[in-house]
C-alpha cells in the first residue's frame, strides 16, 4: 500500500490499484505495470510478495524455475529482459525496475534490519540470504544470467530445520513421519520449506528478539527463529527456539509482521495439503492470528492525517513500524525533511541516524555534498549506506570516485569495501578498475564469505 493505491502480484503481471483515499475501493481499473512473469513451470517457485525497502524501492522475491522476461506492457520481445530469479525492485515514482540480487531456489519473503540490511527467506533448503546489491547466490544450475559468475554466495544460516525424512513433511499420510522421525524434526525446527519474512523491529515482544529473524515453517506447522550475528561483511543465523508451534494441522503461515502496537499478526493459508498442493484447495478457511507479548498498547490513527513535523518526529519512534509508514509518506509528499539533517549529523545510535539518512534520501533532501562528506563518517554503516546512495542514479562523479579508491585501500571495515564491491557494479569500467586494483590488494579478505566473490562479481565484465 502507498502512493495512492495498492501494488499487487498476481501472476503474469505486476499492478498497481489507484484507491486515493484507502478505503479498500478501487479508484479506476488496475494499471500493468509490468509483465511477462513466468507461470509455466510446475505452479511453483513464481515472483510472489512485496515490500517497501529502506531506500524507497519496492521489492519482490522471485523463484527460479518460472523465469520471466519483463517489461512494460506492449515491449516486443527483444527488448525485454530476462530474470532468473532473486531479488529485483520498481520505483514507485520513476517508474524503472531492476534486477538487484540473483539466485537462490524459492525466495519468499524479505526484510531489513536496523540497520538496512536485506535478509531473504528460501522457501527449500537452505532457508536464509544476506542479500547484497549485485550479488548471486546458490544454486548455480547454470542459468543464462550470470553464466560467468562460476561460484556463488552462499546461505547465511549455519544449520538446516529440518532432517529432511520425507521432507520434513508433517502432512496426511502416506508422508506421516514416524514417532522418532518427527521427534527429530522438531528438534531441527519443523522441516525444510518456509515462506515469509520478519526482522523483528517492533516494541511489544522482549528486547532480545530485536533485529533477529522470524520465519513460518511450512511442514512445520510452527514459527522458526534464527538469530542474526555479524561475521565479517556480513552474517550467520543460528537456531534459536521456536517461537510458536501450531496444534491445527491445518495451519499453513504464509506471512508475518509487526503491527503499529508491536505485536506480530501472522496469515495462515489454513489448507490440509503440503504446499504442492493445488488441487481443492479451500479458499474460505484463510485466518491471521496476532502474537503479542503481555497486553500490547493499542493504537488507533491515520498516520496520512499527520503533518510533516509530526512525521518526522516518528522517525525516532522505537517501533519500525511508525518509522517506515512515516518513511514512506514523506516520500510520497516530496516533503521538506532538512530537519533530519542535525539527526544524521548527531552523536545519536547509528538506527536512528540511518533513518534520518534514508528518510532525507527518499524526499529528495539529501543533497550529494552532505552525503559525500558522510564517506568521512566514524559509523562503518553510515560510510556504507553513502556509497551505495551516491551510486543510485549510477553517476557518482570524479571525485566521489577517487574517495571511493582511497576507502578501498584504508578503509578497516569489511562492510564498507563490501559496498564499494557492490557499487562498483553500477560504474563504468574506467572507474571501476582503479578502485578493484585497491580492493584486491587486501589479503584479509581471501576467507570472507562475501568478499571474494563480490570482487569478481565487478571485475568480470572487465577483463571478459
Amino acid at each position: 500500500v502507498g502512493f495512492g493505491g495498492v501494488w499487487v502480484m498476481s501472476l503474469p503481471n505486476f499492478y498497481f490499484i489507484p484507491d486515493k483515499n484507502y478505503d479498500g475501493v478501487p479508484d479506476g481499473e488496475p494499471v500493468v505495470l509490468l509483465d511477462g512473469f513466468g507461470t509455466d513451470n510446475s505452479g511453483h517457485n513464481i515472483a510472489n510478495g512485496l515490500a517497501w525497502g529502506p531506500d524507497g524501492w519496492l521489492y519482490n522475491t522471485h523463484g527460479r524455475d518460472n523465469w520471466s522476461l519483463l517489461g512494460k506492457p506492449g515491449t516486443p520481445k527483444e527488448k525485454r529482459r530476462r530474470f532468473d530469479g532473486g531479488v529485483w525492485r520498481y520505483h514507485p515514482t520513476r517508474h524503472v525496475w531492476e534486477p538487484y540480487a540473483t539466485g537462490m531456489v524459492n525466495p519468499w519473503g524479505i526484510d531489513w534490519n536496523d540497520y538496512g540490511h536485506a535478509i531473504v527467506c528460501n522457501c527449500v533448503r537452505p532457508h536464509l540470504y544476506h542479500i547484497i546489491q549485485g550479488a548471486y547466490y546458490d544454486p548455480l544450475n547454470n542459468r543464462p544470467t550470470g553464466r560467468y559468475s562460476y561460484e556463488r554466495i552462499a546461505t547465511i544460516a549455519d544449520h538446516r530445520h529440518g532432517t529432511f525424512v520425507r521432507g520434513g513433511n508433517f502432512r496426511p499420510a502416506p508422508l506421516v513421519p514416524t514417532a522418532v522421525q518427527r521427534a527429530k524434526e522438531i528438534r531441527a525446527g519443523g522441516g525444510h520449506a518456509h515462506c515469509g519474512a520478519m526482522v523483528y523491529l517492533g516494541d511489544n515482544w522482549p528486547s532480545k528478539y530485536r533485529n533477529q529473524i522470524f520465519l513460518n515453517n511450512v511442514h512445520g506447522r510452527r514459527i522458526n527463529n534464527d538469530r542474526l550475528t555479524r561475521k565479517g561483511s556480513g552474517y550467520t543465523a543460528s537456531h534459536e527456539p521456536d517461537v510458536m508451534i501450531a496444534a491445527d494441522p491445518w495451519f499453513v503461515g504464509v506471512s508475518l509482521a509487526y503491527g503499529p502496537d508491536g505485536a506480530v499478526y501472522v496469515s495462515d493459508f489454513s489448507d490440509t495439503g503440503e504446499c504442492h498442493h493445488h488441487i481443492n484447495t479451500q479458499k474460505h478457511t484463510g485466518r491471521i492470528f496476532k502474537i503479542a507479548y503481555g497486553k500490547p498498547k493499542t493504537w488507533q490513527g491515520d498516520l496520512n492525517k499527520l503533518s510533516n513535523e509530526e512525521l518526522l518526529k516518528l522517525n525516532l519512534h522505537k517501533n519500525d513500524w511508525f518509522v517506515r509508514h512515516a518513511r514512506r509518506i514523506l516520500q510520497e509528499r516530496q516533503a521538506d525533511t532538512s530537519a533530519l539533517v542535525k539527526t544524521l549529523k548527531s552523536d545519536l545510535p547509528v538506527p536512528s541516524r540511518l533513518r534520518a539518512l534514508w528518510a532525507l534520501h527518499v524526499s529528495g533532501h539529501l543533497h550529494k555534498p552532505t552525503l559525500s562528506s558522510l564517506l568521512n563518517d566514524s559509523s562503518e554503516h553510515i560510510r556504507a549506506w553513502a556509497i551505495q546512495l551516491l551510486c543510485e542514479n549510477r553517476k557518482p562523479g570524479v571525485a566521489v570516485c577517487k574517495k571511493f579508491a582511497q576507502l578501498a585501500k584504508n578503509d578497516k571495515s569489511p562492510l564498507v569495501r563490501l559496498y564499494l564491491a557492490s557499487a562498483m557494479q553500477r560504474l563504468s569500467f574506467s572507474e571501476r578498475i582503479p578502485i578493484l586494483k585497491r580492493l584486491l590488494a587486501h589479503a584479509e579478505d581471501v576467507k570472507d564469505q562475501n568478499l571474494p566473490l563480490m570482487y569478481w562479481y565487478a571485475a568480470e565484465p572487465v577483463v571478459a
